[in-house]
């Protein structure tokens, strides 16, 4: 830095500090402009090329006090990751508890199992979506408020009935690949977002993903690792009895091939 640049600094600090008769525009701008030649000489910054490190030459004379500020480069908003902490804009924090796991549905290394097509695995997902009281235990009824197609997808908004309580969701059906249940957030429960994705890496090799997203405030005491463990196995075991139900359907001879 300068002689004059490191003055010009100095004083603009001391009319930052103590009474001036100035207008408070023009010591705006001497603080700004003295500011931005202090980190032009002193703060290094990163050339095009990632990794180098280069220094903006100096320049003489200190900055006029009437001179136009700089333009404030617009800010470019922070996009939230998937599965991280997020803050939101009423300051709740709020932490995404995510989780999948797969489950292999023919294996030719066990004989016994008879195995399933694709047409079948899609088949008792789609029950799974219409009636699920053929799934999910405890569950007293399903009403399907509303059945809309766009494309090839095929919305639901249901309404499930576990007695004390009920859960309003929307269902996303993809044919043949996957199923998506959202749960929007409420007083009671947090929002949640469940996907089922049919996965064949070869031909008749069938697999089933389970995918889970949860939002959890800080603090929230599913948030202790017992209770992460717990919810995961009960996931697992879940989605273990809607294979098996699935199997049971196929061989009633519910599913065709």
């Amino acid at each position: 830095m300068t002689l004059k640049q490191r003055e010009a600094f100095y004083r603009a600090a001391k009319c930052a500090s103590f009474s001036d008769i100035r207008p408070p525009l023009a010591r705006m701008r001497e603080i700004a402009h003295a500011t931005a030649a202090f980190s032009t000489a002193h703060r290094p910054r990163r050339s095009p090329a990632w990794g180098t490190r280069t220094h903006i030459p100096q320049t003489d004379g200190a900055l006029a006090a009437n001179a136009p500020l700089p333009a404030a480069s617009p800010p470019v908003p922070a996009r939230p990751r998937r599965g991280i902490l997020t803050q939101l804009p009423s300051g709740t924090v709020l932490f995404m508890l995510r989780f999948e796991h797969l489950i292999q549905i023919n294996d030719p290394l066990v004989p016994l199992l008879t195995p399933l097509t694709r047409e079948q695995l899609w088949q008792g997902l789609f029950i799974r979506a219409h009636q699920p009281t053929e799934f999910v235990m405890g569950l007293e009824s399903c009403t399907v408020e509303a059945e809309t197609a766009e494309g090839e997808l095929t919305m639901l908004k249901r309404v499930l009935d576990f007695g004390p309580f009920q859960v309003h969701d929307e269902v996303t059906l993809t044919p043949m690949r996957q199923v998506r249940i959202l749960a929007p957030a409420t007083d009671l429960w947090p929002r949640s977002e469940a996907t089922v994705r049919i996965e064949e890496p070869e031909p008749g090799v069938l697999f089933l993903r389970f995918v889970y997203e949860l939002d959890l405030q800080e603090g929230h005491s599913e948030l202790d690792s017992t209770a992460v463990a717990l919810r995961k196995q009960a996931y697992i075991a879940a989605d273990m009895d809607t294979v098996q139900r699935i199997r049971e359907l196929a061989e009633s001879g519910r599913l065709v091939h």
